[in-house]
């Protein structure tokens, strides 16, 4: 039997080639579709995650800057003043904050008296201007609020080390 003039030669490598192709194509397409999902609001959440919160309530603030105003004017904590009373560096304000976020967490007050709430809202009334005794420092001073008491916390990378005010001298 001979063979019909209309039968094609099929080259096996083509084939594969095809097939390659129309993968590609499908992994494409399954990629953008993906993205038909994509919604604004995803990195409004992941944005507010990654806010600054207050130190002693549940607010949050969009820079540490307005978050240390709402602490000083709501909370009698003046994070600037005590760095500077304190000469805290650096480390020195990490342990700061660790040290506050672990004594609000427990419900106790974060000077020197201690008092025990049994509620953050009562700690919250409690919260008075604050009697800073040179030995208030060693509160603090442990190697273990170098450790973040909250994860992820986003504050304890973000205050400023200048936030004092002070210019430098010119040097001479």
């Amino acid at each position: 039997m001979a063979a019909s003039p209309s039968t094609q030669h099929i080259d096996p490598d083509n084939l594969n080639r095809d097939t390659e192709d129309e993968d590609d194509e499908e992994q494409l397409e399954e990629g953008l579709d993906a993205w038909d999902d994509w919604d604004d609001e995803e990195d409004e959440e992941s944005m507010e995650a990654s806010g600054f919160k207050c130190l002693f309530c549940e607010s949050l603030f969009d820079s540490s800057d307005s978050l240390f105003e709402h602490c000083k004017s709501d909370h009698w904590f003046d994070f600037g003043g005590i760095r500077q009373r304190f000469g805290l560096d650096f480390y020195g304000s990490m342990k700061l904050i660790n040290y506050v976020r672990s004594r609000v967490y427990e419900n106790r007050c974060w000077v020197v008296c201690a008092y025990s709430c049994k509620s953050r809202r009562d700690l919250l009334h409690h919260l008075h201007e604050p009697d800073l005794p040179i030995d208030l420092l060693y509160m603090w001073a442990d190697d273990k609020y170098l450790q973040p008491f909250m994860e992820g916390d986003s504050l304890l990378y973000s205050f400023d080390m200048d936030e004092d005010g002070e210019e430098e001298e010119p040097m001479d």
